[in-house]
């Protein structure tokens, strides 16, 4: 089958408005401020991760040539009892391949990163009355044993 001129016209168009429409948007994103969202993303996580997580500093994206999202100052609560957060970092930096960011998104695969960096990772593990601080343990994860078991006392990470 041969395209005759005027299809390869309409081809010619319709490639060139969708070009323009993509690059009219990648241009658009980048003038929006994410900051708007920053307490819409921290409530969503909070509900996803059964804690309260805040983002206290600045939220940014940039997409070309490969999405980069960075957000600083986060904390994720402990629990009422635990003193201070759970996690807390002064700044996350991720950055994924277009081709991974669309198989995550187009093909449910997993989204693979090409880089994570994290800079001042505190975690503060404890343990009371048998509840940790971190709900998402497995199960077969035993108590140690505890002299005094209504004192929170830090656990000493083993290798």
């Amino acid at each position: 089958m041969v395209l005759t001129r005027a299809a390869w016209r309409k081809i010619g168009w319709f490639t060139g408005v969708t070009l323009v429409l993509l690059l009219s948007l990648i241009v658009l994103l980048g003038f929006i401020n994410l900051g708007r969202f920053k307490d819409t993303l921290a409530n969503l996580a909070s509900s996803a991760l059964g804690q309260e997580l805040s983002i206290q500093g600045p939220l940014t994206l940039v997409l070309l040539p490969n999405p980069v999202l960075e957000v600083e100052q986060v904390a994720l609560a402990n629990p009422a009892w635990a003193e201070g957060d759970f996690v807390s970092f002064k700044r996350l930096s991720t950055e994924a391949e277009m081709a991974d960011l669309w198989a995550f998104f187009w093909q449910d695969q997993a989204l693979a990163l090409s880089h994570l960096e994290l800079e001042g990772l505190r975690v503060n593990i404890m343990r009371h009355e048998g509840e940790g601080t971190w709900p998402y343990a497995s199960s077969d994860v035993k108590d140690p044993p505890s002299t005094d078991p209504t004192k929170t006392t830090p656990l000493k990470p083993t290798v």
